[in-house]
C-alpha cells in the first residue's frame, strides 16, 4: 500500500499453481478508504487470473468489531448471467489488509471456480 497526501494505491498479488497474478487500484487517501482500495486491487488480481475484463466491482469493504474480534467484510457485485451480490468475511489475524484480501476472495470463490474451469 502506497499512501500519498491525498491518495493511496494498493497492489495485490495472488498465487495459483505457482503463477502470480497482480492487481492494483487507487483511491482517495484516509484510513477509512484503505479497505476499499485493497479490495478493489484484489478484484483486479482475480480478473487477471481469469484473463477477463471487469466482471466484479467492489460495493464495500470494511473491518468491523464482532464480539471480541475484528472481522473484514466484503460485498462484491458480479456481472454474471444476472447481476448478483456476493459477500465474504475473514477474521483479522495480524494485518487488516490481509483480512480484506481474504474476505474478497471468500466472496468471489464460487464464481471464480466456475469461470476458471472454462
Amino acid at each position: 500500500m502506497t499512501t500519498l497526501r491525498d491518495s493511496q494505491e494498493a497492489r495485490v498479488r495472488i498465487e495459483h499453481e505457482g503463477l502470480t497474478y497482480e492487481g492494483s487500484a487507487s483511491g482517495p487517501g484516509g484510513a477509512a478508504n484503505g479497505p476499499g482500495v485493497v479490495g478493489a486491487a484484489t478484484l483486479r488480481a482475480v480478473e487477471t487470473y481469469l484473463r477477463s475484463g471487469p466482471v466484479f466491482h467492489l460495493e464495500a469493504a470494511t473491518v468491523v468489531s464482532l464480539a471480541t474480534h475484528q472481522v473484514a467484510v466484503a460485498l462484491v457485485g458480479w456481472a454474471g448471467p444476472q447481476e448478483e451480490l456476493l459477500s465474504g468475511a475473514a477474521i483479522v489475524r495480524d494485518d487488516p489488509r490481509d483480512a480484506v484480501i481474504r474476505a474478497v476472495l471468500d466472496a468471489v470463490n464460487r464464481p471464480v471456480s466456475w469461470l476458471g474451469a472454462r
